[in-house]
C-alpha cells in the first residue's frame, strides 16, 4: 500500500495539471523536485494509487511506475510500458481493426510508420480466429525489443529487431495512435522516479537517456501524463546537458523540507491517525481493544523536530526532511513501547 500521503499546498500544481490533462488530453510533463527524503517517491506513489482507483474500470488507461535504475538505455522504460500494455491490448486492437472494411482498415494502418508493425497488424486483423493470442504474444516480444526468430517472422511477419531506443519509441508511438484510432486507448500515465541515478553514467549515456525522454514527449503530444522525480542538483545538471529537455520540463513541483514545528506536528498527527485506523481494524479482527493514547506528546514531537533542525542547520541545511522526521518518530515510539513491555 505504501506510506500515506499528506496532501499540502505543493499538490496544487499536480492536481491542476491532472485536471487539465483529463479535460483536453494534451500531454503534461512535470518535474517533482526535492532533496532526498522530502517525499518525491511518496507523492508519485500517491497519485499512482489514486489514478489506479479512478480508472480501475477503463481498459484504455495505462499507469506505469518505473524506478530509474542506472540503465544505460532508455529502452528499458519503453519495454516496461509495453509490458503494461500486454498481450490483451494487442488482441483488442487486432479485433477492433478486423471490424473495419478492408479499405478503412488500410487507411488506418497507413498512419503506422513502422512497416513491419503495419504488416503485422494487417495480418492479425485479417484472421482473428486462430491463435490470435499466441501471435499477439510474439508481436509484444517484438515491441519490447527482444530478438526476432523464425517463429516471429512466420506468425507475425516481422523480420528485424527493434534494436535502438529510437525505433522502440517510434513503434510505441505507432501503437498508441493506432490504438487511439480504433478506440482501444485513452491515456498513458508514466511516473519516472529517482532520475538522479542516471548521473552515475558517462556524459554520453546520460545525454542519450535524456534525449530519449525528450523524444517520448515529442512522440506523444497528446494522451501522455508524465511525472519525473529528481533532486534539484540533478535537474540543474540535466538542464545544462540538454537544454532542449529543460524547455519541455518547465512545470515543477518543489518539495521543501519541513520548516516549522507546527508542520512537523501536522505530519505526525496525520500519520498517527492513518496508522491508528489500521491498528483499530486489525484489533477488531482478533477482538482486541484498540488503544487511544498518543505515543508521543505534542511537546515531544516539537522537541524531536528542534533536535533534528539544529543538526541540519549545522550542516547548512534549512529544515528537516520528512524521512528524517518520520524515522525519529518511529525510533521514539519504539523506545516508548520497549519501556512498557
Amino acid at each position: 500500500m505504501g506510506h500515506p500521503h499528506l496532501v499540502t499546498d505543493v499538490d496544487n500544481l499536480a492536481i491542476e495539471r491532472l485536471q487539465a490533462f483529463i479535460s483536453d488530453h494534451n500531454t503534461q510533463a512535470i518535474v517533482v523536485e526535492g532533496t532526498q527524503g522530502t517525499g518525491k517517491t511518496n507523492l508519485l506513489e500517491y497519485y499512482k494509487r489514486e489514478l489506479a482507483e479512478i480508472y480501475s474500470a477503463d481498459e484504455g488507461v495505462y499507469i506505469v511506475r518505473y524506478y530509474a535504475d542506472p540503465e544505460p538505455d532508455f529502452g528499458a522504460v519503453v519495454r516496461r510500458i509495453m509490458q503494461e500494455f500486454g498481450v490483451q491490448h494487442l488482441v483488442r486492437v487486432s479485433k477492433a481493426l478486423a471490424v473495419y472494411p478492408e479499405s478503412e482498415r488500410a487507411s488506418l494502418l497507413a498512419n503506422v510508420q513502422n512497416p513491419e508493425l503495419r504488416a503485422a497488424f494487417a495480418r492479425l486483423a485479417r484472421d482473428t480466429s486462430v491463435d490470435l493470442e499466441h501471435r499477439a504474444e510474439l508481436l509484444l516480444e517484438y515491441l519490447m525489443g527482444l530478438r526476432v526468430f523464425k517463429r516471429h517472422t512466420e506468425e507475425t511477419g516481422v523480420q528485424f529487431r527493434l534494436d535502438t531506443t529510437e525505433s522502440k519509441t517510434q513503434a510505441m508511438h505507432d501503437l498508441v495512435y493506432l490504438s487511439l484510432d480504433v478506440g482501444c486507448f485513452k491515456a498513458l500515465f508514466l511516473f519516472l522516479d529517482e532520475l538522479e541515478k542516471q548521473g552515475a553514467q558517462s556524459l554520453t549515456v546520460v545525454v542519450r537517456y535524456l534525449s530519449a525522454i525528450r523524444a517520448l514527449i515529442d512522440a506523444l503530444p497528446k494522451h501522455l501524463f508524465l511525472l519525473l522525480a529528481m533532486t534539484p542538483d540533478a535537474r540543474r545538471r540535466y538542464s545544462q546537458m540538454l537544454p532542449a529537455l529543460a524547455g519541455r520540463l518547465e512545470q515543477t513541483i518543489s518539495l521543501p523540507p519541513i520548516q516549522s514545528p507546527d508542520d512537523a506536528l501536522r505530519l505526525y498527527r496525520f500519520y498517527l491517525e492513518e496508522k491508528r485506523a489500521v491498528a483499530k481494524a486489525e484489533a477488531e479482527t482478533v477482538n482486541w481493544r484498540a488503544g487511544t493514547l498518543d505515543p508521543l506528546s505534542d511537546i515531544r514531537v516539537t522537541e524531536s523536530y528542534d533536535v533534528l533542525n539544529v543538526a541540519a542547520s549545522r550542516m547548512g541545511i534549512k529544515g528537516v526532511t520528512q524521512r528524517s522526521l518520520l524515522d525519529k518518530f518511529h525510533s521514539e515510539t519504539e523506545s516508548l513501547v520497549a519501556r512498557l513491555v
